[in-house]
């Protein structure tokens, strides 16, 4: 429980937030030149699960938006950006961007991000694109940062296994393949059951197959399992984005966009990732970082990652005028990244 000393800066602290969003948001109704300061290049979207009711490992690492808030910030996206189809974003396609151009990707597969998310933008004929990880829709077995969660809240042997092996927190960053198989070889079979439970279902093989026919829903590698690449040998990662592309071609939806998994730069990934994968002839690459792209021509692609609570317009346009600011100016990030 929280004691007074905690709540009244709790309090304050979201009473300026409030503040700070009703301030910008009517800015931009005031001042409309704040729009083309704001939105320019590319902004590319990114959801994970889209659900009322998620499950315990998506609602409390913020994965997912319920039904209502993301048709809200669908809305406000559809009318303030032009959204376009992702394979404008492939090098073949040689036509300029519209101005103001939006792309909205999904990550990981989850069922209600295609039973709420994508079967909504189809319905309205807005294009999206989803990156797979297809081991966990081949074998029903939980991606590798939900599993790692699930053991660290649920296998006591699981915390006393990551202080043996010096394995650096966050865990799910900093775990390889070899050390994921000996605890499993110490300490017996995971219950995959339970961490799917605590993960929350990912898509069938047969609903993926059939939203890959449609025109307006494209796929991307983003590795076989959900490993973090930096934590992967090199001949390990290849293996990776290879085996997903093979599984991704028998559904015959390979597109050659790949995201790394958590997106974060250098705890997550390296320049070593990103030869391979041009090596490997990825069409366009993708993190999460947060920005908008004010450079279109770049390889690597940035994400803007939306919050349950960034459910209005002016909650949208305050997150989007600091990220703005964020991108031309470094100075404000560490005073507005409190709020």
């Amino acid at each position: 429980m929280l004691t007074s000393q905690w709540v009244i800066p709790i309090m304050f602290k979201r009473a300026l937030r409030a503040v700070a969003e009703h301030s910008v948001g009517a800015g931009f109704l005031m001042f409309p030149g704040l729009k083309k300061y704001t939105l320019g290049g590319v902004t590319v979207f990114i959801y994970h699960e889209v659900n009322d009711n998620p499950a315990e490992f998506t609602n409390n690492w913020g994965l997912a938006v319920s039904e209502q808030t993301f048709k809200n910030q669908i809305t406000w996206i559809n009318q303030n950006f032009n959204i376009v189809h992702p394979n404008c974003l492939l090098e073949q396609n040689k036509e300029p961007l519209p101005e103001r151009a939006a792309v909205i990707t999904f990550d990981d597969g989850f069922a209600g991000a295609f039973e709420n998310g994508i079967s909504y933008l189809a319905n309205n004929s807005i294009p999206s694109l989803m990156f797979l990880n297809m081991r966990t829709v081949l074998e029903r077995r939980p991606m590798l940062s939900a599993l790692v969660f699930y053991l660290e809240a649920y296998s006591p042997d699981f915390s006393k296994f990551l202080k043996t092996e010096n394995i650096g927190s966050p865990a799910f960053l900093n775990i390889t393949p070899e050390q994921l198989e000996k605890y499993e070889t110490l300490y017996g079979p995971i219950n995959y059951e339970d961490a799917i439970k605590y993960q929350g279902e990912i898509a069938s093989k047969n609903l993926i197959k059939r939203w890959g026919e449609s025109e307006f829903v494209v796929y991307g590698n983003h590795l076989f399992d959900h490993w973090n690449s930096a934590a992967l040998s090199s001949e390990q990662f290849i293996q990776q984005y290879q085996e997903n592309a093979q599984a991704l071609q028998k559904i015959n939806s390979e597109s050659g966009f790949f995201s790394f998994t958590n997106g974060q730069p250098e705890t997550c990934f390296s320049n070593r990732e990103v030869e391979i994968l041009q090596t490997l002839g990825a069409g366009r690459i993708f993190f999460s970082k947060g920005y908008t792209n004010f450079d279109t021509q770049t390889y690597l692609l940035d994400r803007v990652f939306l919050l349950e609570r960034e459910n209005t317009s002016k909650r949208l346009w305050f997150r989007m005028f600091f990220d703005a600011l964020f991108c031309r100016s470094k100075f404000f990030e560490s005073i507005v990244r409190r709020l």
